[in-house]
């Protein structure tokens, strides 16, 4: 995850680059260096064997067993650095920001029907 902060002097240059970066070429050439899974929908490069087997055989057909972590796979985290970046920059106490955090994991949560997040 990446920031910029509000009063950073090369705030334009930043957002350039994260523009450049964020593109699903430069996104392949990332994620193929560093061994990671596709960020992006609109990536076309090809995953490691194990990665791709991993996701063929497992993932897809939900062949898993659900793990302690299992309800923070898929969490878009937006929001949470988003009050974060207002934390640190003095806008909201912690206490907002987690309250914030609160009601967006909530919300999707029971948005993927999780259970124990109905109703």
């Amino acid at each position: 995850m990446f920031s910029i902060f509000k009063k950073s002097e090369n705030a334009e240059t930043a957002k350039e680059f994260l523009d450049w970066f964020s593109q699903a070429d430069n996104m392949d050439t990332f994620t193929a260096g560093w061994g990671y899974t596709h960020l992006f929908s609109d990536q076309k490069s090809a995953l490691p064997e194990w990665l791709g087997a991993l996701d063929r055989d497992y993932l897809k057909p939900g062949k898993y067993v659900m793990h302690v972590d299992s309800q923070m796979v898929g969490v878009d985290f937006m929001d949470f650095w988003n009050y974060f970046q207002e934390l640190v920059g003095g806008e909201i106490t912690a206490a907002e920001a987690l309250e914030r955090w609160d009601v967006s994991y909530e919300n999707q949560m029971r948005n993927r029907k999780m259970p124990g997040w109905e109703g």
